[in-house]
Protein backbone atom coordinates (compact mmCIF):
# COMPACT_ATOMS: atom_id res chain seq x y z
CA UNK A 1 0.00 0.00 0.00
CA UNK A 2 1.31 3.56 -1.04
CA UNK A 3 1.05 6.65 0.82
CA UNK A 4 -0.92 9.12 -0.71
CA UNK A 5 0.23 11.81 -1.95
CA UNK A 6 -1.06 15.50 -1.89
CA UNK A 7 0.50 19.15 -3.25
CA UNK A 8 3.13 18.88 -0.77
CA UNK A 9 4.21 15.94 -1.98
CA UNK A 10 5.12 12.38 -0.49
CA UNK A 11 5.57 11.82 3.27
CA UNK A 12 9.27 10.97 2.66
CA UNK A 13 9.34 14.51 1.03
CA UNK A 14 7.53 16.67 3.81
CA UNK A 15 9.47 15.27 6.60
CA UNK A 16 13.30 15.80 4.39
CA UNK A 17 11.69 19.46 4.13
CA UNK A 18 10.68 19.72 7.96
CA UNK A 19 14.07 18.38 8.87
CA UNK A 20 15.68 20.47 6.54
CA UNK A 21 13.99 23.44 8.13
CA UNK A 22 15.02 22.46 11.38
CA UNK A 23 18.66 22.11 10.50
CA UNK A 24 19.20 25.28 8.85
CA UNK A 25 17.84 27.06 12.15
CA UNK A 26 21.41 26.20 13.45
CA UNK A 27 23.37 27.19 10.29
CA UNK A 28 25.16 31.19 11.64
CA UNK A 29 27.40 33.26 8.85
CA UNK A 30 31.54 32.73 9.21
CA UNK A 31 31.31 36.53 8.98
CA UNK A 32 28.60 38.70 10.90
CA UNK A 33 29.05 41.83 8.18
CA UNK A 34 28.24 39.19 5.54
CA UNK A 35 24.95 37.65 6.33
CA UNK A 36 24.30 35.94 3.60
CA UNK A 37 27.37 34.43 3.19
CA UNK A 38 28.96 31.07 3.93
CA UNK A 39 27.16 29.48 7.26
CA UNK A 40 28.82 27.33 9.71
CA UNK A 41 26.47 24.62 11.45
CA UNK A 42 26.38 24.79 15.48
CA UNK A 43 23.90 21.76 15.58
CA UNK A 44 25.51 19.98 18.47
CA UNK A 45 25.16 16.52 16.46
CA UNK A 46 27.18 18.19 13.06
CA UNK A 47 29.88 15.62 12.18
CA UNK A 48 32.41 18.63 11.08
CA UNK A 49 34.96 17.14 8.74
CA UNK A 50 32.87 14.43 7.39
CA UNK A 51 30.18 14.25 4.09
CA UNK A 52 27.48 14.53 6.39
CA UNK A 53 28.61 17.82 7.69
CA UNK A 54 28.79 18.83 4.21
CA UNK A 55 25.63 17.23 2.81
CA UNK A 56 22.93 16.80 5.52
CA UNK A 57 24.05 20.13 7.97
CA UNK A 58 24.85 22.35 5.49
CA UNK A 59 27.80 23.42 7.10
CA UNK A 60 30.65 25.09 5.07
CA UNK A 61 33.34 25.46 7.82
CA UNK A 62 36.60 24.65 6.36
CA UNK A 63 36.91 21.66 7.90
CA UNK A 64 33.19 19.98 5.76
CA UNK A 65 34.37 22.47 2.76
CA UNK A 66 37.00 19.91 2.28
CA UNK A 67 34.65 17.28 1.98
CA UNK A 68 32.87 19.24 -0.90
CA UNK A 69 32.25 17.24 -4.45
CA UNK A 70 33.62 20.39 -6.56
CA UNK A 71 37.03 19.55 -6.36
CA UNK A 72 36.34 15.56 -7.64
CA UNK A 73 34.08 17.33 -10.45
CA UNK A 74 36.98 19.28 -11.29
CA UNK A 75 39.46 16.39 -11.40
CA UNK A 76 37.26 14.05 -13.34
CA UNK A 77 36.50 17.19 -16.01
CA UNK A 78 40.33 17.54 -16.20
CA UNK A 79 40.77 14.07 -17.35
CA UNK A 80 37.91 13.70 -19.79
CA UNK A 81 38.94 17.01 -21.48
CA UNK A 82 42.61 14.90 -21.47
CA UNK A 83 41.23 12.25 -22.81
CA UNK A 84 38.96 13.74 -25.45
CA UNK A 85 42.07 16.01 -26.74
CA UNK A 86 44.29 12.91 -26.96
CA UNK A 87 41.73 10.61 -28.75
CA UNK A 88 41.19 13.58 -30.95
CA UNK A 89 45.44 14.14 -31.69
CA UNK A 90 45.47 10.54 -32.30
CA UNK A 91 42.51 10.34 -34.96
CA UNK A 92 44.35 12.97 -36.90
CA UNK A 93 47.91 10.57 -36.77
CA UNK A 94 49.42 13.13 -34.10
CA UNK A 95 52.16 10.35 -32.46
CA UNK A 96 52.41 8.90 -29.20
CA UNK A 97 53.87 9.48 -26.58
CA UNK A 98 54.92 12.27 -24.08
CA UNK A 99 54.50 14.85 -26.81
CA UNK A 100 50.70 14.15 -27.32
CA UNK A 101 49.75 15.31 -23.37
CA UNK A 102 52.17 17.94 -23.89
CA UNK A 103 50.52 19.58 -27.37
CA UNK A 104 46.80 18.26 -25.16
CA UNK A 105 47.03 20.75 -22.15
CA UNK A 106 48.38 23.30 -24.30
CA UNK A 107 44.89 23.04 -26.70
CA UNK A 108 43.14 22.74 -23.94
CA UNK A 109 44.38 25.95 -22.75
CA UNK A 110 43.69 27.83 -25.74
CA UNK A 111 40.43 26.41 -25.81
CA UNK A 112 39.39 27.63 -22.43
CA UNK A 113 40.79 31.12 -22.67
CA UNK A 114 39.59 31.88 -26.13
CA UNK A 115 35.48 32.45 -26.99
CA UNK A 116 33.93 32.54 -30.29
CA UNK A 117 34.94 32.47 -33.79
CA UNK A 118 38.83 33.13 -32.84
CA UNK A 119 38.81 30.34 -31.04
CA UNK A 120 38.83 28.11 -33.88
CA UNK A 121 41.70 30.02 -35.60
CA UNK A 122 44.04 29.93 -32.06
CA UNK A 123 43.85 26.52 -32.11
CA UNK A 124 44.08 25.53 -35.80
CA UNK A 125 47.43 28.25 -35.17
CA UNK A 126 48.74 26.22 -32.34
CA UNK A 127 48.22 23.15 -34.05
CA UNK A 128 50.00 23.98 -37.19
CA UNK A 129 53.07 25.44 -35.16
CA UNK A 130 53.28 22.34 -33.14
CA UNK A 131 53.86 20.68 -36.62
CA UNK A 132 51.28 18.18 -37.08
CA UNK A 133 48.88 19.51 -39.79
CA UNK A 134 50.41 20.38 -43.06
CA UNK A 135 47.67 22.55 -44.21
CA UNK A 136 45.88 25.30 -42.73
CA UNK A 137 42.17 23.05 -43.50
CA UNK A 138 43.16 20.31 -41.58
CA UNK A 139 44.36 22.31 -38.85
CA UNK A 140 41.08 24.12 -39.02
CA UNK A 141 38.93 20.62 -39.48
CA UNK A 142 41.58 19.44 -36.60
CA UNK A 143 40.37 22.53 -34.32
CA UNK A 144 36.54 22.14 -34.67
CA UNK A 145 36.85 18.49 -34.28
CA UNK A 146 38.42 18.96 -31.10
CA UNK A 147 36.48 22.06 -30.08
CA UNK A 148 33.20 19.54 -29.93
CA UNK A 149 34.94 16.53 -28.45
CA UNK A 150 35.97 19.33 -25.39
CA UNK A 151 32.12 20.49 -25.22
CA UNK A 152 31.25 16.95 -24.88
CA UNK A 153 34.04 16.67 -22.42
CA UNK A 154 32.66 19.48 -20.67
CA UNK A 155 29.27 17.85 -20.16
CA UNK A 156 30.01 15.15 -18.55
CA UNK A 157 29.40 11.75 -19.10
CA UNK A 158 25.52 11.47 -19.38
CA UNK A 159 25.63 14.39 -22.12
CA UNK A 160 28.47 13.16 -24.09
CA UNK A 161 27.56 11.79 -27.28
CA UNK A 162 29.34 9.29 -29.57
CA UNK A 163 30.39 11.20 -32.75
CA UNK A 164 27.75 9.01 -34.73
CA UNK A 165 25.01 10.23 -31.91
CA UNK A 166 24.68 7.18 -29.77
CA UNK A 167 24.60 7.40 -26.54
CA UNK A 168 27.71 5.51 -24.68
CA UNK A 169 26.81 2.61 -22.69
CA UNK A 170 26.73 3.33 -18.63
CA UNK A 171 30.10 3.06 -16.73
CA UNK A 172 29.72 0.01 -14.30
Amino acid sequence: MSVPTDQNGTRHARYARRRREQLAGFLKPIDPDDPDGPKVSTHPDCPHGHRDGYDLYGCRCPKCGEQSAAPRIREYREQRYQAAAVAVLRRHGVPEGQTVEDLADTLIEVWRTSRGESRIRKLAVRIRKAGHAATSPRAITMAEELTSALRAAGAGARAAREPDGAVPPPRS
